[in-house]
């Protein structure tokens, strides 16, 4: 078919490597990462191009915002099994409807009691939306 002769050159979602990313970031995941969405990955020869959102405490400075934000990309390139992985993130800011599955102790913003922990899996992480408890 048309898209198998195309699927090497158009960007397609490499489904494996995805599941080894939301690995990553599931077994180093921090309280304070509240939900990532809208991942994009992209191959370039042997490196990677990741672009995703992370959505942090809306009370953060931009310099703790910043120093988190390179904490993710250390993290994928140390457990890349590849030479480079280049990491853009944007960031978001927390939403009082994310207070229900926030895992941030003690935060004196919340505006709902925690509900439930959702857990991160390659179909909900690629979403351009964030998560719910829905």
């Amino acid at each position: 078919t048309i898209r198998r002769a195309i699927s090497g050159v158009m960007d397609e979602a490499d489904e494996l490597l995805v599941d080894e990313v939301v690995d990553v970031l599931t077994q180093h995941r921090k309280n304070e990462w509240i939900d990532f969405h809208n991942m994009r990955i992209i191959k370039y020869g042997s490196d990677l191009h990741i672009d995703a959102h992370i959505t942090l405490p809306f009370y953060w400075d931009l310099e703790k915002v910043h120093a988190e934000m390179d904490r993710v990309d250390e993290l994928l390139n140390i457990h890349s099994e590849i030479a480079k992985v280049e990491v853009f993130i944007h960031p978001d800011p927390c939403l009082p409807e994310l207070c229900g599955h926030c895992l941030v102790n003690n935060c004196t913003e919340r505006k709902a009691p925690f509900q439930k922990k959702i857990e991160w899996n390659s179909k909900d992480i690629m979403q351009n939306r964030k998560m719910s408890l829905g």
